[in-house]
Parts: C-alpha cells; sequence; structure tokens
C-alpha cells in the first residue's frame, strides 16, 4: 500500500510493525490500535491482535496514489490501466494529485495493490507481470486479467477467485 519503506528490512519486527502503524495513523487508517503499538511500554501478547486489528482496516481503505506509486514499480501504467479499468491518462493524474480517483477505481486500484503484494511473496517483478496473464486451471481456464471484466467490483466472485488464488501462495496450509 505504500505505507512500508523501501527496500524492506529482512525481517518483520516490532520497530517494523511500529513505522507502518504510524504511517497509517498519518493517513487517518487504524488510529486505535496504531496508537496502541506505538506505546511504550507494550505488552508483546498484545502485538498479535492489534496487528490483526491493523490489518483488517488497512484492507478495507485505499489509498490510491500511494498504491499506485507503488504498483508502479511493479507494472506499468498501461498494464494498471487495463487491468483496473481507466486509462493511463486518468492513472497520471491520480498519481500526480490533480484528479482523486473515483471511489470504484479506488478500491480496484486497492484489490491490485493487495493483490500484486501477495504476488511479491512468491514471484519476483516479471513473475508477477506474466501472472496475470497466463491461464489458470482454477479459473476455469481463464487468465486473472480475463476474469477480470469491464467495470469489476473487487467484491465479484471472480476477482475473490483471483485475490484468493494469489493469496495461496503465500498462507501457509493453502495450495496454489
Amino acid at each position: 500500500m505504500g505505507l512500508d519503506p523501501q527496500p524492506l528490512p529482512p525481517r518483520l519486527d516490532l520497530a517494523l510493525v511500529r513505522h507502518i502503524a504510524a504511517a497509517a495513523a498519518q493517513v487517518g487508517i487504524g488510529r486505535d490500535p496504531a496508537i496502541r503499538l506505538c506505546t511504550d511500554p507494550l505488552q508483546l501478547s498484545r502485538v498479535p491482535p492489534l496487528i490483526d486489528q491493523l490489518t483488517d482496516s488497512l484492507r478495507v481503505s485505499p489509498l490510491p496514489r500511494q498504491e499506485l506509486e507503488r504498483l508502479t514499480q511493479t507494472l506499468d501504467l498501461e498494464s494498471i490501466a487495463r487491468i483496473v479499468g481507466t486509462s493511463p491518462v486518468s492513472l497520471r493524474r491520480y498519481l500526480a494529485g490533480t484528479r482523486d480517483a473515483p471511489d470504484d477505481v479506488a478500491a480496484r486500484i486497492h484489490w491490485l495493490a493487495l493483490t500484486v503484494s501477495d504476488l511479491l511473496g512468491a514471484y519476483n517483478e516479471i513473475g508477477v507481470r506474466r501472472w496475470f496473464d497466463r491461464p489458470r486451471s482454477a479459473l476455469d481456464g481463464q487468465s486473472p486479467s480475463q476474469v477480470l471484466s469491464i467495470g469489476w467490483d473487487p467484491d465479484d466472485p471472480g476477482p475473490i477467485a483471483v485475490q484468493t488464488l494469489a493469496s495461496a501462495l503465500t498462507t501457509p496450509g493453502i495450495g496454489a
């Protein structure tokens, strides 16, 4: 989502969690768990539930400009535009801050950022780019790009199936 430092440190530790929590709170996401995560002293037993609360807040809170900035590190604007159903010109405007993304486009950009994040846990950038155009048996032989029809909504069955397939690559106990 563009809240984490680049490059990512080699391990997840409390300092990184606090950095992400503070960055999320600055943009109005997950303020309550962020405040608790960033407060010293913090009981270790409280960390996992607070991370879960923050994660839940992040999953439902699009940040189109920041997410586009991060997405362009992996996908080109034309690919992003094709997947989210808008034009590269509009994406450039959202990136520049001269125009706000409409809610439906913001939701698709957010979905794409979360999906690409999952894919980057299993593939390099070339693999991620190719993943969207390769047919998948779990999608009845269609590619993820084919499943994402014009005007798709992240809560539609097709996008849910695509995101489930991507997250299965990095979720323990779930086969891809």
